[in-house]
């Protein structure tokens, strides 16, 4: 597929396509891929690290640090830091600090501090146009901002950040950033499509990336990833994905929930060989 890059490892598939670098590291049986300008381990200023149930992930000039509370690990991801130790999660991005620990949540975004503790839900500090908000509990969590943006979650929480800077998530749940726009979807439930920028799906255990290009999709279920040179196409386990144009479009079969593209029936299973095959004589219809 040129510069498409698919692996699937266990039930976790990791991809990174483009000219936009994307390395992402799922919490679990883990599988990480990059290609384009970062590497993984390290490349320039940039590094990605996986360390037992502890996921970083560096995205573009966007520093997105994930950290799974479990075991200790410690990585910098250019001017990020994050330390996990225990059920203590600390994270630290540009001038923004994250820390929580246990079921109480504290974040310090410039010169305003802001403390939730217990059941207690949401903060939010509007200053030059930052907003920090933080969520403890089965509590949803969305910051959507210009500048500076942090966001963290504590518990099953789900977190979507559309700004310029990074989301982090500590906790059960996953968190991605693909260049000025990011999209999380944590549950069972999958997909979700911005325009020309990324996908994520995040359901137990299971992460999947793919960098905004002309097209990127994204499919994570049971295990499938796929996407994009112009266009590229994949099928993993009982789930299919297709990208098709400039617009990013994913099949995605979850439990009775599918989307059927024109001349694939729902169900149909489309090998990774095949894909020229789907290619010539298939078109997507939303």
């Amino acid at each position: 597929m040129g510069t498409v890059a698919v692996v699937d490892v266990g039930t976790v598939a990791v991809v990174d396509v483009g000219t936009v670098a994307v390395a992402v590291v799922a919490v679990g049986t883990v599988a990480v891929v990059d290609v384009g300008t970062v590497a993984v381990v390290a490349v320039g200023t940039v590094a990605v690290a996986d360390v037992g149930t502890v996921a970083v992930v560096d995205v573009g000039t966007v520093a997105v640090a994930v950290v799974a509370v479990g075991t200790v690990a410690v990585v910098d991801v250019g001017t990020v830091a994050v330390v996990a130790v225990g059920t203590v999660a600390v994270v630290d991005v540009g001038t923004v600090a994250l820390v929580a620990v246990g079921t109480v949540a504290v974040v310090d975004m410039g010169t305003v501090a802001v403390v939730d503790v217990g059941t207690v839900a949401v903060v939010v500090d509007v200053g030059t146009v930052a907003v920090v908000v933080v969520a403890v509990g089965t509590v949803a969590v969305v910051d959507v901002g210009t500048v500076a943006v942090a966001v963290v979650a504590v518990c099953t929480v789900a977190v979507v950040d559309v700004g310029t800077v990074a989301v982090v998530d500590v906790g059960t749940v996953a968190v991605v950033d693909v260049g000025t726009v990011a999209v999380v979807d944590v549950g069972t439930v999958a997909v979700v499509d911005v325009g020309t920028v990324a996908v994520v799906d995040v359901g137990t255990v299971a992460v999947a990336v793919v960098a905004v290009g002309t097209v990127a999709v994204v499919d994570v279920g049971t295990v499938a990833v796929v996407a994009v040179g112009t266009v590229a196409v994949a099928d993993v386990g009982t789930v299919a994905v297709v990208a098709v144009g400039t617009v990013a479009v994913a099949v995605v079969a979850v439990g009775t929930v599918a989307v059927e593209p024109v001349a694939v029936a729902v169900g149909d299973v489309v090998a990774v060989g095949s894909v020229q095959r789907l290619l010539q004589h298939s078109t997507l219809t939303l």
